[in-house]
């Protein structure tokens, strides 16, 4: 398992705040609170590709994601500029932070 951070930001407490931030974002966007959960990665299909979006690599428009929320019938994929959305559909696992 991995230890919960934020890429670009301090471990501890800005990590917390700035997901948090990411989190307040991601609950305006989708119009409901993601679920308390901290998501490291997804093994899921997209672009047609079975592949892992993981939190501090790069995603497929080639950004690094930076969050993965549940937002309960779909996950929420944070990179710079915007997100991502993946089904619960598309997903075959999800591995959580420590």
């Amino acid at each position: 398992m991995t230890r919960f951070f934020v890429p670009n930001t301090p471990i501890g407490e800005q990590s917390d705040r700035a997901y948090e931030d990411m989190r307040r974002q991601a609950e305006a966007d989708g119009g409901r609170a993601p679920r308390s959960r901290r998501i490291y990665m997804l093994s899921c299909r997209r672009g047609g590709v079975d592949r892992e979006t993981c939190v501090g690599k790069e995603d497929l428009a080639g950004g690094t994601v930076y969050a993965i929320f549940d937002m309960g019938d779909r996950y929420a994929v944070y990179v710079p500029g915007g997100c991502e959305i993946v089904t619960k559909r598309q997903t075959y696992a999800v591995v959580d932070f420590d």
